[in-house]
């Protein structure tokens, strides 16, 4: 009975007994630290809740000696129409970079004045609540570090306020789990194996339902798989000339709208760059196959997701992107900086003409 008690007791508090088994066997020790202890659990009880301080009367609270002080910066009032209070809005976006908020705090710094807010528009520059590609990188690795200890976050961050932290925080957690299928893809690809070599798994996306089975040989180039016994189809081109309209590559049979006409036959634009710079085929090699026909190891057994046709022209231009939008975007970002540029530089003009008028009422003769 002082047996079953003290089991009965172990079994409560999570521990294994030590005692001889009831069917006779021996269990073999084991000792507490070895078992798992869990981090996600509800604290209850009386060690783990705030406590609350006592409520202040008003007339003994101090708010000017508090470090931290809360600062009006806007009071919805009725003088001015909603539709006037919109086009402002819209004026100090479009034109001088302002948000909804910065607008409505320069308007209730004038008082709901309308007229000295939109003249006084143009001698500030707004301070932009975006976050950069280093701001966001900085601010997972502080996360992976410190969790949701935003203090300590902001010591890697210090121009950003614990405000502007959350509000981050709770938008990237939405997000940052989200991975596109092509992602999952290219992950897989670049995942090296044991042997070294990168692994080709098919995409989580593909079903094996649409599969055929696994006494089809199939090859694979570039992510394209097609049956090894279909004879790639050849491109059409003139004789004479060294470009055809399209077709399929002889050498590693990836479909395309440009092709090249060789002694070695009809190439894509990858493998004719690659025979006229060495002068031999270039290699490609798909997995080989076991006796029975089906393909060795199972991540060659998926197709691409049904749908899917890839053209290695396509995947080409995509990877080298385009010119004319890269100059573009870098000449957006260049008016911007000029943009803010002036803007400062008229902050700092109407300081300067606000002193020297202040400096002349001194000379001015009586």
């Amino acid at each position: 009975m002082v047996l079953a008690a003290k089991n009965g007791e172990d079994a409560r508090n999570g521990r294994r007994s030590r005692g001889p088994s009831p069917n006779g066997h021996v269990q073999t020790e084991s000792s507490d630290d070895d078992s798992p202890v869990p981090t996600d659990k509800i604290r209850v009880g009386r060690d783990y809740q705030a406590v609350c301080p006592e409520l202040t009367p008003e007339n003994l609270r101090k708010p000017e000696l508090l470090a931290d002080r809360a600062l009006l910066v806007w009071s919805p009032t009725t003088d001015i129409a909603d539709s006037k209070l919109e086009d402002y809005i819209l004026l100090a976006k479009d034109k001088y970079g302002y948000n909804g908020e910065q607008a409505l705090g320069m308007l209730f710094w004038h008082k709901h004045d309308l007229d000295r807010a939109v003249l006084d528009l143009a001698n500030f520059t707004p301070f932009p609540d975006e976050w950069s590609v280093e701001d966001k990188v900085l601010f997972e690795q502080a996360f992976q570090f410190h969790g949701k200890s935003f203090h300590r976050i902001r010591q890697m961050l210090p121009e950003k306020t614990i405000a502007s932290l959350v509000k981050y925080y709770y938008s990237w957690k939405k997000i940052r789990s989200r991975t596109s299928q092509m992602d999952k893809q290219a992950r897989k690809l670049t995942t090296p194996r044991e042997d070294g070599t990168p692994s080709e798994a098919g995409s989580e996306g593909g079903s094996n339902d649409d599969s055929d089975h696994d006494e089809k040989k199939w090859t694979i180039h570039r992510g394209i798989r097609r049956k090894s016994d279909t004879p790639p189809r050849s491109g059409t081109s003139d004789e004479n000339g060294n470009q055809g309209e399209g077709g399929a590559c002889s050498n590693c049979g990836v479909n395309c709208t440009v092709t090249h006409v060789t002694p070695k036959g009809t190439l894509c634009t990858s493998c004719f760059q690659h025979w006229r710079r060495t002068g031999i085929l270039r290699p490609t090699s798909g997995p080989t196959a076991s006796k029975r026909g089906a393909p060795i190891g199972a991540r060659h057994k998926r197709k691409p997701p049904r749908g899917m046709y890839i053209n290695h022209d396509d995947l080409a231009a995509m990877a080298s992107g385009s010119a004319g939008v890269l100059i573009l975007k870098a000449m957006d970002r260049e008016l911007e900086a000029l943009h803010r540029q002036i803007q400062q530089n008229k902050q700092v003009v109407s300081s300067l003409k606000r002193k020297h008028s202040e400096s002349l009422e001194d000379l001015r003769p009586t």
